[in-house]
């Protein structure tokens, strides 16, 4: 009986123990983090993050990221603040990325919509920054109404103006709480090689992987297209 006391006593201190080791290292990862020199507002945006998305999956003294939280593909919190005087002057904090294509003839008007607004067509990204996640969704619905047609630019940022005025008055416009459209999967655009000199570009980087016979092909193939243009 003694025996079994003891035995029980020492898993219970061992439960104990990993239990608090956990919450610890939990608490280092999300509660525990310390953004104590970071800006007020970085702060404030990292510990909404951290309160709705969990814990970030990587942390460094610049910034905390966070992956495939749907709808987004990465949520990127910055220490460093940009001022933007769109709308009105806020800081830009963070930053939401999604799968999206842009159609080119677009992103003109989406850029003079909004600047902090970026665009990767080879990875079929569009992310927005600003001072919370509410302006960010705002930002990428007006850009999709910029897409659809629905909107010109300046008709987006007058929307944008007044419905980020009534959001710090308190009402909180579905625009600013959700998307309104559905993310792409298949969003990138990997281009196309402009085929000339691509034999000479291709012998002048030995180090690309390849058997000879592959490399063989692969000029062959570009010859003949080069030629055949």
């Amino acid at each position: 009986m003694q025996i079994n006391k003891m035995t029980f006593t020492l898993l219970l201190s061992g439960i104990m123990l990993s239990s608090c080791a956990s919450q610890t290292k939990h608490l280092a990862n999300a509660e525990g983090q310390d953004f104590s020199d970071w800006p007020f507002l970085s702060q404030m945006a990292a510990r909404e993050m951290i309160k709705k998305y969990g814990d970030p999956v990587e942390s460094t003294p610049s910034m905390l990221l966070w992956n495939q939280v749907p709808p987004y593909k990465r949520i990127i919190v910055y220490r460093e603040q940009v001022p933007h005087n769109f709308p009105i002057p806020h800081e830009d904090v963070i930053e939401h990325v999604i799968n999206y294509k842009i159609p080119l003839e677009k992103v003109a008007q989406i850029t003079r919509f909004n600047g902090s607004i970026k665009f990767n067509r080879t990875k079929g990204e569009i992310s927005v920054c600003s001072e919370n996640e509410a302006m960010n969704l705002l930002a990428l619905n007006m850009a999709y109404d910029i897409i659809t047609n629905k909107k010109d630019y300046t008709d987006a940022r007058s929307a944008y103006g007044k419905i980020e005025i009534d959001y710090l008055n308190g009402d909180r416009n579905l625009l600013t709480q959700s998307l309104q459209f559905f993310t792409r999967k298949n969003a990138a655009d990997i281009d196309k090689s402009t085929k000339y000199n691509w034999p000479q570009a291709q012998e002048s980087q030995p180090e690309i992987p390849m058997s000879k016979a592959q490399a063989a092909r692969l000029l062959q193939q570009a010859e003949k297209e080069e030629f055949s243009e």
